[in-house]
């Protein structure tokens, strides 16, 4: 999708409001929440194996994830006006800034510990995003990203659609604009495991890989990268 700044600005808000992670983390549907936890479980295994001082967290949303990882100082990144009143409303220990992913206004070679969970796929250029992360990081620096994947999720969707079991675990907000409706439009691409290394590899070393929650049902991809300078 090409879009102006502007264009962007107010299309990510107003999906921001429809798909916000206030609807997605209390959602009702219980594989949905599973999922965030063991997200959520090994960011903190390796945190817990390399500390993080400062955590920049990219398209913070609600700071559902960095809320709970251990940080001398945080700041949250996101453009959404909606996003950042729901984060400030629950974490004043956080710093937030209001800004565009893929103009991050930071200097060069910053940050050691950089969170970038479900953004990259909502961006009208990725290619910028993940080349702004390699600018912002340090020399060592660690980099944790994810990314939906929803190639394998739309045939799942398929799979409980026909046998209308759908209703039990899609979340509310999918179910109100019909059956026939069930896509996210607040995703603007989709990248299979292949693709979304490919556009890492430009900048990154990828040193792990895990598939959330599990290997058999990857609905998403965590990487661990360190920056190739």
């Amino acid at each position: 999708m090409q879009l102006s700044r502007e264009e962007f600005r107010s299309f990510n808000e107003k999906m921001s409001c429809k798909y916000g992670p206030d609807k997605y983390y209390e959602t009702r549907v219980f594989f949905i929440r599973f999922a965030e936890a063991v997200k959520l479980y090994k960011i903190k295994k390796f945190l817990k194996k390399n500390p993080a001082c400062t955590l920049l967290d990219i398209g913070c949303g609600s700071c559902e994830i960095a809320s709970k990882i251990a940080a001398a100082f945080k700041i949250g990144l996101d453009l959404s006006s909606y996003q950042l009143q729901c984060a400030r409303k629950n974490n004043p220990e956080i710093s937030f800034i209001q800004a565009d992913t893929q103009n991050a206004p930071f200097k060069d070679n910053l940050f050691n510990h950089i969170l970038i969970t479900d953004v990259i796929e909502h961006v009208p250029n990725p290619a910028k995003v993940v080349e702004e992360l390699f600018r912002i990081s340090r020399k060592n620096a660690a980099v944790i990203l994810s990314v939906p994947n929803d190639r394998y999720i739309k045939k799942w969707k398929k799979i409980l659609k026909y046998l209308s079991l759908h209703h039990f675990f899609m979340p509310e907000y999918y179910l109100n604009e019909g059956d026939n409706d069930l896509e996210n439009k607040w995703h603007l691409h989709i990248f299979s495991l292949k693709e979304i290394k490919s556009l890492l590899e430009e900048y990154f070393v990828v040193q792990e890989i895990h598939f959330i929650p599990f290997k058999f049902t990857p609905f998403q991809h965590l990487f661990i990268l360190n920056p190739q300078k």
